[in-house]
């Protein structure tokens, strides 16, 4: 029995990668402590991971931008990692509300 061959594009090919080293690093950034927020999200443009969203500091800012460069470093070393995070500060009152 013979399997016809399916022409597979170098654009299929390079969409399905840049789909499996998203849901990867997503994946590293929710189990490490130092990367977990829930306002980052991560995006592949030819050779370039864009961390995009908003993060509580300029800490966890750092922390989670140091994941994903490791992360990279290790696995995609190919790729630039761009931070385009940004860091929303939530003004807490500091006066106590009587009710």
């Amino acid at each position: 029995m013979t399997v016809p061959d399916t022409p597979a594009t170098g654009a299929d090919d390079a969409a399905m990668a840049h789909e499996y080293l998203v849901g990867d690093l997503e994946d590293v950034l929710t189990r490490d402590a130092r990367g977990h927020e829930p306002g980052v999200h991560v995006q592949v443009a030819g050779g370039r991971v864009v961390l995009s969203g908003t993060v509580s500091s300029a800490t966890r800012r750092r922390e989670i931008v140091a994941v994903a460069r490791d992360h990279l470093e290790r696995h995609a070393p190919d790729h630039t990692l761009v931070d385009d995070l940004e860091v929303v500060v939530l003004d807490m009152p500091v006066e106590v509300e009587d009710l």
